[in-house]
């Protein structure tokens, strides 16, 4: 699917759904029983994974209330991969968007008695593949040699959290500290190249799984006149390796 139609269904099911009680979108507002609801966000994700990667995703999710604390979360979306080793000769690896899809809890508690203040928290697994290709060239006193490696991951991201909500008149503010995973298992081809062609020469397939990284989250949510909300939130590890997601709600759910 192209990207520019994938961005207009997002923005013809945010909008044109007719959305009433809690808030979508947000991790710190759940549903309640039975309630379903439909949201759209884009997320920028730098990370060091062995070489510097960068991932861009816009995805819908679908959250479903089985209880007054518990929801569920369904993802579905594209996302893509970039990743640069700022080696000389080696030219940058840039997949394309592929079909991203994941599934996840989330968990909310009462306000705190004499409080405002409430415990979230959260679950969520996400997976995509990733295709693309890079070139190493090498120079010597005789001859210039480049090498081209076809690549095709299976990337799997696995993350959890746990935290407190504050809101405030129309904010809601929040944050948690959080534990993120990867593992990606990847088939590798190398072909010689020769001017134009390319002579094929080896395929190699192996499997990475990063330590288990712990950081923080910190969001906010902001209600808009109309019944909308706007969801900014930033997940970060180190200066290395951080997430920025911006995500668009309406009020509301549909209820089963």
């Amino acid at each position: 699917m192209h990207i520019n139609k994938f961005i207009k269904i997002i923005i013809i099911l945010t909008f044109s759904s007719i959305l009433r009680a809690q808030f979508a979108s947000s991790p710190v507002s759940y549903r309640g029983k039975g309630g379903w609801s439909v949201s759209a966000s884009g997320t920028y994700f730098d990370m060091d994974v062995d070489v510097q990667t960068v991932s861009t995703r816009y995805l819908l999710q679908s959250t479903w209330g089985v209880s007054s604390w518990l929801d569920v979360v369904g993802t579905l979306g594209m996302a893509k991969l970039k990743s640069s080793t700022g080696e000389e000769g080696v030219a940058d690896f840039t997949g394309k968007y592929h079909l991203a899809y994941g599934l996840g809890l989330n968990f909310y508690s009462d306000p705190l008695s004499q409080s405002k203040v409430s415990f979230w928290g959260g679950v969520h697994v996400l997976r995509f593949p990733a295709k693309g290709a890079y070139t190493l060239t090498t120079f010597d006193e005789s001859q210039i040699t480049t090498k081209k490696f076809q690549l095709n991951y299976d990337w799997r991201e696995y993350k959890a959290y746990l935290g407190i909500m504050i809101p405030y008149r129309s904010l809601r503010f929040y944050m948690a500290g959080g534990i993120w995973k990867v593992q990606h298992v990847d088939e590798q081809k190398e072909y010689r190249m020769y001017g134009n062609s390319k002579t094929y020469v080896a395929t190699r397939e192996g499997e990475y799984r990063s330590d288990f990284w712990t950081g923080g989250i910190v969001g906010m949510e902001i209600q808009l006149p109309g019944k909308y909300a706007i969801i900014v939130e930033g997940f970060g590890f180190n200066e290395h390796n951080y997430q920025i997601m911006f995500g668009l709600s309406q009020t509301g759910g549909f209820y089963w």
